[in-house]
């Protein structure tokens, strides 16, 4: 199903709704870990879920939401270093050119370093614990409780988070550094979840 909110929802549906469609998606796709597009690809969905839980964060109560928040990047932390040693592979070779003629020795050791790191992960147990904060964090979604309906529900955190993506858009137009345009696209993901819904009940 799409990644997007129903007009005919409640917000309480539609937030557990979208969070257990990422947790099961995440799931499946940790059924094989050996694949670099498959972890990936359970990152991408963990940044769903954070997105989610962050703009009704008011309404699910400061700890229901710190709980799943730090559980969700837990989990995203024990698949990061593998994942980050083939990132750095591949954005080399597609800069230096494949294969890298002037950079050899440079592509060997970013290579070797991928293969160590992807070995090491498959021999630990980093899979079954991310599961477990997965599983953990799709019992929490169950027995989420929000009060306000509609729009209401929603409008705080969307607001928030606008106003938070304006501050570091300026941030990194006056310093446009790794850092601070990393922020940026941070907050404009989390914004970007909801507009659609907004503009779906907006035309109604």
């Amino acid at each position: 199903m799409a990644f997007q909110f129903k007009p005919s929802e409640t917000p309480a549906v539609a937030v557990q709704r979208v969070c257990r469609e990422c947790v099961g998606e995440a799931l499946e796709r940790l059924e094989k870990p050996n694949h670099p597009a498959a972890i990936h690809a359970v990152r991408k969905e963990i940044k769903k879920l954070r997105a989610i839980l962050w703009l009704v964060r008011n309404q699910i109560g400061r700890g229901a939401y710190r709980k799943s928040n730090n559980a969700l990047r837990e989990a995203a932390g024990h698949l990061a270093v593998a994942r980050d040693a083939r990132v750095m592979l591949k954005a080399f070779e597609k800069l230096a050119g494949q294969p890298p003629k002037q950079f050899g020795g440079i592509a060997a050791k970013l290579k070797k370093n991928s293969h160590r790191e992807a070995q090491q992960f498959r021999k630990s147990d980093l899979v079954a614990r991310a599961k477990k904060l997965l599983r953990k964090t799709n019992w929490r979604i169950g027995r989420l409780k929000i009060k306000a309906a509609g729009w209401a529900a929603l409008k705080p955190g969307w607001l928030e988070g606008y106003k938070l993506g304006r501050t570091a858009c300026e941030l990194a137009r006056r310093n446009p550094d790794p850092e601070h345009l990393h922020e940026w696209r941070k907050r404009v993901n989390s914004c970007g979840i909801i507009s659609g819904y907004w503009v779906q009940l907006v035309m109604q």
